[in-house]
């Protein structure tokens, strides 16, 4: 008999080892653009912005804004980031 490794086994996995690590899981039909506590605009947007403006702060509370600011510019929108960075490289 073969043993195989389901999809759902290595996403349950998986999910279990981040929260074991801290993270939290968030059901994604409850974040949906649909929903009633939509955390994005469309599908195509794979970050959740304001979860990673908050962490942002949450982990850097004594750098100013400016400097957290320009750092979420950097992570949203990679290395072509414009949008009010003073400098994105």
């Amino acid at each position: 008999m073969e043993n195989k490794i389901t999809e759902s086994e290595i996403e349950n996995y998986t999910i279990e080892l981040l929260e074991s690590q801290g993270y939290q899981y968030i059901y994604a039909p409850e974040i949906a653009p649909d929903s009633e506590t939509p955390e994005r605009e469309s599908f195509e947007d794979v970050l959740l912005i304001q979860r990673l403006w908050n962490a942002i702060e949450r982990i850097n509370p004594h750098i100013p804004t400016l400097f957290t600011y320009n750092g979420f510019i950097v992570i949203s929108d990679g290395l072509e980031a414009k949008a009010g960075s003073i400098s994105a490289i």
